[in-house]
C-alpha cells in the first residue's frame, strides 16, 4: 500500500519551494489532546492514502464571510415568494431586472468582497502534496456545492474541482443558455457589467435575452459534466483512501446523496471518512471521525503535521543512506588492507 501511495517523505526545499498557499495558512492554533490525536490520525491517513476526495459546502465559505443562503441574515430562501422570484428560472424570465439586482446584492457582491480562508489554502497545499507524492492518476479531487470559486482562487487546480451547483464566475443568457464571451472576475473594483441600474444582455445576434449567472437554480438539473466527474472521483476511492466532508449540512440533494453514498461505502471498502463541521449532521454517525470546528482551524494544522512528519522521514532516510554509504566505504577499505 505504501508503494501505491508513493513517497511518504517531504524535503525542506519542497516546503520552501513552490507550494501555493503555504503562506496563507494563518497562525498556528491551540488544540486539546483529543483534537491533537484527530489531527495526527487524519494527517497519517492522508500521507498513506492513494487518493483523497474532499466534499465541501457552504460552511467553508461562511468562514470567508459569505452567508449561507438559508441563514437568518439573508433569509431569501426561507421566503417562498423570494425563492420563486429569484431562485428559479421563472423569476429570471418574468422580472429579470429585479432578479439581477437581487443577485448582485445577495450573491455576487458579498462573494466579490470575500477572500479564501486558511481552510481553502490548506486544501490547495494538500492537493500539491498528494500530486507530487502519489504515483496514481488523479490522487486529489474537490467536489463542491459552492458557486464562489474560492477553492480555485486559493490555488486549487480548476480541473480538480467539480462545481456541482455551477458558478457565478460564468454567465449565460436566460433564454437559450448561450455562454458569454465576457467572463467577469468578481473583485472589489467597480465594473459596469455589474451595475445595479442596468443589466447585461446576450451578445449572440438575434437573441438579446437577459443574462444570469451560470449557477444552478431551483428546479434545474445539475450540470452533467460536473456531476459525472465528481461521481467518477468518488467511485475511485478504495481501501486506505480518504474522503473528507467539510462545512456542509447534507440537506441539499442530489449533491448530498453523493457524499452519503461514499460514507455508506466507507466501512465495506475501508475508506477513511472524516467530517469537519461546526455542528453534527446527517453524516456524523456514519463517518470514522468527526472533527467539530472550523475547517480553517483544523485543515492548516493537518497540513502542517503532514509536512513535519514527511520531513522527519526524509531526514531519517538521508541519515540511513549516508550511514550505509559510510559503512560500505569502510568495508572496501578493510578489504584493500587485507590484500
Amino acid at each position: 500500500r505504501e508503494e501505491e501511495g508513493g513517497s511518504s517523505t517531504w524535503s525542506k526545499e519542497e516546503e520552501e519551494g513552490n507550494l501555493r498557499g503555504l503562506g496563507n495558512l494563518g497562525e498556528e492554533q491551540e488544540f486539546n489532546e483529543e483534537e491533537k490525536k484527530q489531527i495526527e490520525e487524519l494527517g497519517d491517513a492522508l500521507i498513506k492514502a492513494n487518493r483523497v476526495v474532499v466534499f465541501s459546502g457552504a460552511g467553508i465559505s461562511a468562514e470567508s464571510g459569505i452567508s449561507t443562503f438559508r441563514a437568518p441574515d439573508v433569509g431569501i430562501w426561507t421566503n417562498k415568494i423570494g425563492l420563486a422570484m429569484f431562485g428559479t428560472p421563472f423569476g429570471w424570465w418574468l422580472i429579470p431586472s429585479i432578479a439581477w439586482r437581487v443577485y448582485l446584492s445577495y450573491f455576487r457582491d458579498p462573494i466579490a468582497a470575500a477572500s479564501p480562508n486558511p481552510g481553502h489554502y490548506a486544501l490547495s497545499v494538500l492537493e500539491q502534496i498528494k500530486s507530487s507524492q502519489s504515483t496514481s492518476s488523479h490522487p486529489f479531487h474537490i467536489i463542491t456545492q459552492n458557486v464562489d470559486c474560492l477553492h480555485q482562487r486559493a490555488g486549487s487546480s480548476p480541473d480538480l474541482v467539480s462545481e456541482l451547483h455551477g458558478t457565478i464566475y460564468r454567465h449565460k443568457c436566460s433564454k437559450k443558455g448561450h455562454p458569454q464571451s465576457y467572463i467577469p472576475t468578481p473583485s472589489s473594483t467597480p465594473d459596469p457589467y455589474f451595475s445595479h441600474q442596468s443589466y447585461p444582455r446576450c451578445e449572440i445576434e438575434g437573441c438579446n435575452s437577459y443574462l444570469r449567472p451560470d449557477a444552478v437554480l431551483f428546479t434545474e438539473s445539475l450540470p452533467a459534466a460536473e456531476w459525472n466527474t465528481a461521481e467518477a472521483a468518488a467511485n475511485k476511492l478504495s481501501a486506505g483512501d480518504v474522503f473528507i466532508i467539510v462545512g456542509t449540512s447534507g440537506v441539499v440533494f442530489p449533491a448530498a446523496g453523493l457524499a452519503d453514498l461514499v460514507v455508506s461505502r466507507g466501512m465495506t471498502r475501508r475508506i477513511k471518512t472524516v467530517e469537519i463541521n461546526m455542528e453534527e449532521t446527517m453524516y456524523t454517525k456514519g463517518v470514522d471521525m468527526f472533527m467539530k470546528g472550523a475547517s480553517g482551524r483544523f485543515l492548516p494544522a493537518v497540513v502542517r503535521y503532514m509536512m513535519r512528519v514527511m520531513m522527519e522521514k526524509k531526514e531519517e532516510d538521508d541519515e540511513t543512506e549516508t550511514s550505509g554509504s559510510y559503512h560500505s566505504n569502510v568495508d572496501h577499505s578493510s578489504e584493500e588492507d587485507d590484500k
